[in-house]
């Protein structure tokens, strides 16, 4: 007899659907959450979806232990984290307990109360109604309990958990934007994460964590977390930008499919009219945070991180140079809970050519005697080539800081140097070399952080490496125009373009 093949029809439609939804978290969302919770609105796919999806399903398989997701808003990021993850998990794994915690306690309620209606939706029921049902006795919109022990507990950051730990632990948008330029309020996250959310994991070997938010602040968890390392990072910024690209593939070995800069993420939903409508209302600013998911743009304010180019020590000038390390000491001491000043000493070379290069930037928070030891420690590994120059502070207390050092490195040629002007303008002749491209940095962890900051100035939390410099370029420059008066040097200082024009013209001078 002819050997027959079956057809779809035989095998059942719903039953091919069933099983490719209990497989694959992508197909759960596209043929099971999306019709019971947006029955009205057709489902579009697109690649990032599958990226957020794979990366999820690899928390609830155990091979991601940590996963920071950071995404612009309305792609979905909510759905498939606190509606589609969990009641997919419990499909196979009905015992695992899920904590949930966002910024609003009604936000974190809405996706539990989303998630249940898809758990008690027909079509779920019919699927996997037989592997356990919701307790009657522990069933509200905040902690509800399945008969196979699962539980889903939603809070609010610094809300109540019950005391209770869990085997999957997900932040869901924990920093509210319309309060996140408030330091009170970004520690109160960072402290709720670091005192009471990591500790309750059921069990801390295998236990996971998943963090998902929008960029609303360089100091946001998002921030804290990337700082402290240990968290796979899967990044999806509105716009391909090949210079903020992360090209290190995640366990996962996914990159971002995106080669042409300003190719976007999801067309269909945030085509080129709804991104410009977006860096309208936002700013060139707000639209890098929240949907480039860097919040420090690429056109800084003062300095734009593509002006500097990092380079590879076998690059660096052959040629004659003078090397000065400014140092900028932290106003306030560490203190438990705050996000102090930090001590910086940053390391500039210039070149006889008029290059100039950061060699080297060392930044911590210390107390005064550690602060102490640290320069002269720096002192001595530079050389006493090398100049040291330190930022005087104001009053009588700024005056005994630079006696006391100039004591403590009486080997050295140290000097206290204080400024005359503000911030903004004692940074821009420096600027205007960054502008001209004659600033280079070697390459180094320390560049990371340092190009954040000055892209940030004049309206980041933190000015510390940028003073540092500048008190570095100023001792420099200052052996070029040595000669000029204090006056003539202030007008330079004053007036960027007179600067620009002046350096040019003893480009060769040394």
């Amino acid at each position: 007899m002819p050997t027959v093949t079956p057809q779809l029809s035989d095998l059942r439609l719903e039953d091919v659907q069933r099983e490719l939804a209990r497989k694959r978290l992508r197909d759960y969302l596209r043929l099971i959450v999306w019709p019971v919770i947006e029955p009205m609105t057709p489902f579009v796919p697109g690649w990032h979806l599958d990226a957020l999806c794979d990366h999820l399903q690899a928390v609830v398989r155990g091979q991601i232990r940590n996963l920071l997701i950071n995404v612009a808003p309305r792609t979905g990021k909510s759905i498939l984290t606190s509606v589609a993850m969990p009641t997919w998990a419990w499909i196979d794994h009905p015992e695992v307990r899920f904590l949930y915690a966002s910024f609003s306690a009604d936000l974190s309620t809405e996706h539990a109360v989303l998630s249940r209606r898809v758990i008690e939706s027909p079509i779920y029921q019919r699927h996997w109604g037989t592997k356990f049902a919701l307790q009657t006795d522990q069933n509200i919109k905040t902690f509800y309990e399945n008969t196979q022990r699962g539980y889903r507990i939603s809070t609010s950051i610094g809300g109540t958990t019950l005391g209770r730990g869990g085997d999957i632990l997900v932040l869901d948008d924990p920093n509210n934007l319309q309060t996140i330029d408030s330091e009170r309020e970004r520690i109160e996250v960072q402290t709720f994460y670091t005192q009471v959310w990591s500790g309750r994991m059921n069990d801390p070997k295998t236990a996971a964590k998943v963090v998902i938010q929008q960029r609303g602040h360089e100091q946001d968890l998002s921030g804290y977390l990337r700082e402290q390392g240990g968290y796979v990072e899967l990044i999806l910024p509105t716009e391909y930008d090949s210079r903020a690209a992360v090209t290190v593939p995640t366990p996962l070995g996914w990159v971002d499919p995106r080669t042409t800069d300003g190719a976007l993420l999801h067309p269909a939903r945030l085509g080129p009219t709804e991104v410009a409508a977006a860096k309208r209302e936002l700013g060139p600013v707000g639209f890098a945070t929240q949907h480039q998911q860097t919040p420090m743009p690429f056109g800084g304010v003062l300095f734009e991180r593509a002006k500097f180019k990092v380079i590879a020590r076998s690059e660096l000038p052959k040629e004659a140079f003078v090397d000065c390390r400014g140092w900028d000491q932290a106003a306030t001491l560490p203190t438990l809970g705050k996000d102090p000043d930090w001590m910086v000493g940053a390391k500039l070379r210039r070149y006889k050519s008029g290059r100039y290069v950061v060699l080297d930037v060392v930044r911590g928070r210390f107390g005064p005697e550690a602060g102490d030891s640290v320069l002269l420690t720096t002192a001595q590994a530079d050389g006493l080539a090398c100049l040291q120059r330190e930022e005087q502070e104001g009053g009588s207390a700024g005056k005994k800081v630079i006696a006391s050092h100039a004591r403590l490195l009486e080997a050295f040629d140290y000097e206290g140097v204080p400024k005359t002007v503000n911030k903004v303008v004692y940074a821009k002749p420096f600027a205007v070399r960054v502008d001209a491209g004659d600033v280079w940095l070697l390459d180094g962890e320390w560049v990371t952080a340092f190009l954040a900051e000055f892209c940030l100035f004049p309206h980041g939390k933190h000015d510390d490496q940028v003073d540092a410099t500048n008190t570095a370029f100023h001792a420099l420059a200052a052996r070029v125009i040595e000669s000029m008066d204090a006056k003539d040097v202030l007008a330079l200082a004053r007036a960027p373009e007179a600067s620009r024009a002046f350096f040019e013209r003893r480009r060769k001078a040394f």
